[in-house]
């Protein structure tokens, strides 16, 4: 049996409440959406992970009462396919009588590329579950965890000014930081060059 189900504003909240799931916004017409997940569902069955799918027909979610549907309903992309992780932890306290009034629920966007090794090293991050999302070899793995870790990064600056990240802006960023990186050694090492050269000149000249 498949371990993924249809999520709507109405059983949003049950449905987290039952555990971690991810969540993978489509369109009907989208083939590439339909590629993605049957590469993703094989890798998701040999783990305890539920996969939930949010049909999206306009390429915009539907809105709800709900702060937390709103929130995961949120587009990061232009168009689907969009993955979000969503965990809740109930409260075991409450609150003028309200029971579960202290429920933290978690939800993570996914903003690297749209490429299966890619979702697997991120749902990996997200579950702690490494088993059942294998991706080699160990450098291209590393590489790709960095590359999630740099863009969790970013979002979070994002997040810490107000402003609300997209893919396209978390993308922009993550290449202009890699261009500093490699580009600063070669400036470094210009400047440096031109630095030590320029007194063997003055020495020539003189004599």
């Amino acid at each position: 049996t498949r371990q993924y189900l249809n999520i709507t504003s109405k059983n949003f909240q049950d449905e987290i409440r039952k555990g971690p799931i991810i969540v993978m916004k489509y369109v009907r017409s989208c083939l590439h959406c339909l590629q993605l997940f049957k590469m993703l569902e094989e890798s998701i069955r040999l783990s305890s992970l539920r996969f939930g799918v949010l049909n999206c027909p306009v390429g915009k979610c539907d809105r709800s009462s709900n702060k937390d549907y709103n929130k995961f309903s949120d587009m990061t992309r232009e168009e689907p396919p969009e993955f979000v992780f969503i965990s809740c932890h109930p409260g075991t306290g409450s609150f003028r009588g309200t029971p579960n009034a202290f429920d933290t629920t978690i939800i993570a966007h996914y903003f690297g590329p749209i490429e299966v090794d890619f979702l697997k090293v991120w749902i990996m991050m997200k579950t702690k579950n490494d088993e059942a999302y294998d991706v080699s070899p160990w450098w291209w793995f590393n590489l790709i965890r960095t590359i999630h870790f740099a863009n969790s990064a970013i979002v979070g600056c994002f997040q810490i000014v107000g402003i609300p990240p997209t893919a396209d802006d978390v993308a922009c960023i993550f290449s202009i930081v890699c261009l500093f990186v490699f580009a600063s050694p070669c400036i470094l090492l210009f400047l440096w060059t031109k630095s030590t050269s320029t007194p063997n000149s003055n020495k020539k000249k003189r004599v």
